[in-house]
């Protein structure tokens, strides 16, 4: 399936949009954070696990690790919205693992090209959980 010129400048302009769209959800994210104290900040991060190196890995992460998460979800047939309500605490839990995670450049090729040989199992740290969702979800 040939692709117009149309189509083509418009994926292009959307790649190129990309690091100035990341770049504003930083942005956001730090003004919200300064919102917080110094005790109150510590609070919050040690509630969610977070110690202030990883706070760094998380705002550079953020946007590009939810984009891989979704599409990973949809790819185990998972639709967040349906989530049932047992699942929020892990599926917050498999937000940070995966802003942290180190194999983006796999998850993403594969998610691009679903390849054969590779499965999520062997590179994604949320694999087992998803499975587990996708399993149970009402097919």
């Amino acid at each position: 399936m040939a692709v117009s010129l149309r189509e083509g400048l418009y994926h292009m302009g959307q790649k190129l949009a990309e690091p100035w769209r990341s770049w504003q959800e930083r942005r956001r994210l730090r003004q919200e954070l300064a919102n917080f104290s110094g005790p109150e900040l510590d609070r919050l991060l040690g509630d969610a696990g977070i110690g202030p190196a990883g706070l760094r890995t998380i705002f550079i992460g953020h946007r590009r690790s939810r984009q891989l998460m979704a599409a990973m979800m949809n790819r185990f047939d998972i639709d967040p919205a349906g989530l049932a309500p047992r699942y929020w605490g892990s599926v917050k839990d498999a937000q940070r693992l995966c802003a942290q995670c180190k194999k983006t450049r796999r998850c993403r090729r594969w998610l691009e090209l679903g390849r054969l040989r590779d499965v999520p199992r062997r590179f994604c740290p949320n694999a087992p959980l998803f499975e587990e969702i996708g399993q149970e979800l009402p097919k």
